[in-house]
């Protein structure tokens, strides 16, 4: 239900378009949208029409109608009913008495009597209405039974060949699961072959550890050997540096010594001469 207005009307408005309200609607005859339904009191529905905006006058003067306002003629008499948009007296839709002044009791009982009458005939109308529309949905609702019925026969049909195809599976999957039983008994073995092999594996990387902590030693010594190497051949070149400028000392020496004693030889061989000449001097005096 929608807003609710309180005051001498209410107004109220139900969404066709929602399925909660889908069903109401059609028990209600609401087909032709919009679709106007009015109650009054306990005389219940007293009108129902559909009502598009051409027809908005007619609800005004409809509504005023029921109230008792306006004209007393042309269907806004306040016991006019409304039956899908055709006004028709009636007086069972007063709520109160009709008339101010009465001519007789009887009378009065008479229209009373007519009234309850008019309201049994609506009322059985209404149930027979409702009646039609739930008999036409059983007829609907026995319709789509049937449909679900032969869905549910072809889906066992289904059902029972899937049958057969799950036993001709199951004795797929019993060999099937002989040979993985075989695969599992086959893989154990492999698992225990390949826990040897990581014991192998583990003690060879062992050995290859402690073969590289022995090359490690190895290359520091080698390191160690090629630095004294090194240091022994600086001190080897520092040696026959020394000993080439010892050379050359030596060399220079004895080219010094060489022209010393050249040097000499020419003044003994010049001292002789002298000597010569001397005593050839001496001798020619003394002779």
């Amino acid at each position: 239900m929608g807003d609710l207005s309180t005051g001498n009307v209410r107004f109220a408005e139900m969404q066709y378009d929602n399925p909660a309200n889908e069903e109401m609607c059609k028990l209600l005859n609401a087909t032709q949208l919009p679709y106007i339904l009015i109650y009054k009191g306990s005389q219940g529905k007293v009108a129902d029409f559909q009502c598009g905006p051409a027809k908005f006058q007619f609800l005004i003067d409809t509504v005023r109608g029921l109230l008792g306002e306006g004209d007393m003629t042309d269907g806004n008499h306040p016991n006019t009913e409304v039956r899908d948009g055709v006004p028709t007296t009636a007086d069972k839709i007063s709520s109160g008495v009709v008339g101010a002044n009465s001519t007789t009791a009887n009378s009065n009982i008479s229209d009373e009597v007519n009234s309850l009458k008019d309201q049994l005939i609506t009322l059985e109308n209404e149930k027979i209405e409702m009646f039609e529309l739930m008999k036409s949905q059983i007829e609907v609702d026995k319709e789509e039974i049937q449909k679900l019925v032969n869905c549910v026969t072809i889906q066992k049909s289904i059902i029972e060949g899937k049958d057969d195809e799950i036993q001709k599976l199951s004795g797929v999957i019993e060999l099937k699961d002989g040979e993985l039983a075989r695969l599992t008994e086959g893989m154990d073995k492999k698992v225990k072959e390949y826990t040897v092999l990581e014991e192998k594996v583990e003690l060879y990387k062992r050995q290859v550890e402690e073969l590289t902590t022995r090359l490690d030693k190895s290359e520091k010594t080698i390191a160690t050997m090629q630095a004294a190497i090194v240091l022994h051949e600086k001190e080897a070149k520092e040696w026959e540096r020394q000993m080439k400028e010892h050379e050359s000392e030596w060399e220079r020496q004895r080219l010094m010594y060489e022209e010393e004693r050249c040097s000499v030889r020419k003044l003994a061989v010049l001292s002789v001469k002298s000597m010569g000449k001397k005593v050839k001097s001496f001798l020619a005096r003394e002779k």
